[in-house]
């Protein structure tokens, strides 16, 4: 219980915890918006409108944890962080994706569509950044 009180001490004073944040806000921005258009719009399935706004906002927040949220002197584009950022990603869209299956019950509410995908973007929110700031930007 201590070590996760001081995680969380930790991650509310980094600096780069807040520049995650901001990462994080573009990156849902353009996540559940490119969503939810191929979903209303194209009519694509929902889990696959999840991974396709996912996956973009993925590559968007690659760079932008590599040069400005984890900022180091060596930063540069890294084959190995890389492959442990997609790694990485593909946990976070699995859980995704499991939340956004686990929470059809909820498609019968008013928005219930967009409600899916705001659960299942909190919940991978947390993953997410635990293993891009413990394991992938490690330095």
């Amino acid at each position: 219980m201590e070590a996760l009180k001081r995680l969380t001490r930790e991650i509310l004073q980094s600096r780069a915890s807040w520049r995650y944040l901001v990462v994080l806000l573009v990156g849902f921005t353009i996540d559940v918006s490119l969503a939810w258009v191929t979903h209303t719009v194209f009519h694509l399935d929902l889990v696959l409108a999840a991974a396709f706004g996912f996956l973009v906002a993925m590559t968007v927040s690659y760079f932008a944890h590599e040069f400005w949220t984890f900022k180091h002197q060596d930063s540069a584009v890294s084959a190995m962080r890389v492959a442990k950022f997609i790694a990485a990603s593909g946990v976070t869209l699995a859980t995704r994706l499991i939340l956004v299956w686990l929470s059809a019950p909820l498609q019968t509410l008013p928005s219930g569509a967009l409600l899916r995908l705001l659960f299942a973007f909190a919940g991978s929110l947390v993953v997410g950044y635990l293993v891009n700031r413990l394991v992938v930007f490690r330095r």
